[in-house]
């Protein structure tokens, strides 16, 4: 499963928000403490840590009881380093509001999984573009990502339809011929090739804005995420 949020339940318990490939989004009652397994089940379940579990769940049940957790790869180079902590903390919190509602879907999973490994190995001068590559890649798992292919110069986006036209539409939801260039070349960025999308911090936080008003438009709506100004200041 992927660690997504843990919050403070009662004084020795707390629930863990997770994404699971079975079972899709789930709640577990986490316990608590002050010990060492306290200290070392809240290490394995920071924000995007993949772990195997073992839970007892109950049918009819909203939250299960975890039972043992250990972690299915280490996670040292996001742990060791504040800037990609903060990447996984906003990218937990966007998958914990977009999949809450999500069944179960092993191409998601696998891709979150796949990615969070492309993160801990990554060098830290190439993060500054992983967030946005990971909300491209997450919005072709969800069958939300436009047809870029329909893309020529000197069309607008209609944000609302998800497609370029070739003049504004009537309605407010679009932007105009140079952003809409940005968005048909963002639908080519991969891990691979993101460090070679040039952003200064205005345009790359103007990228993230438009991407998350396209999630809001048409999967689910991204509002109060906590972490956003966070990562903008990065």
């Amino acid at each position: 499963m992927i660690a997504l949020r843990t919050v403070a339940y009662a004084d020795d318990r707390s629930i863990l928000s997770a994404y699971t490939r079975s079972r899709g989004f789930m709640s577990l009652l986490v316990r608590g403490g002050k010990g060492r397994e306290a200290s070392r089940r809240r290490a394995l379940l920071q924000p995007m840590s993949v772990v195997e579990c073992v839970a007892d769940i109950v049918p009819g049940r909203d939250v299960s009881r975890i039972m043992s957790v250990r972690p299915l790869r280490p996670m040292h180079g996001v742990i060791s380093s504040p800037v990609k902590q903060t990447v996984a903390m906003f990218l937990a919190e966007v998958l914990g509001i977009v999949l809450r509602s999500s069944q179960p879907d092993a191409q998601t999973f696998d891709f979150v999984a796949q990615s969070v490994a492309v993160l801990d190995e990554l060098p830290r001068e190439r993060t500054s573009n992983y967030h946005i590559a990971f909300l491209r890649g997450l919005a072709v798992c969800l069958g939300i990502e436009p047809d870029a292919g329909a893309y020529r110069s000197g069309m607008v986006f209609d944000m609302a339809d998800g497609i370029w036209r070739l003049s504004a539409p009537l309605h407010n939801r679009w932007i105009g011929s140079d952003e809409a260039r940005v968005a048909a070349a963002l639908c080519r960025m991969t891990y691979a090739n993101m460090h070679l999308y040039s952003f200064d911090r205005a345009a790359r936080n103007t990228v993230l804005d438009r991407i998350m008003q396209f999630y809001s438009l048409h999967h689910t709506r991204l509002e109060g995420v906590k972490s956003l100004d966070i990562l903008r200041s990065m």
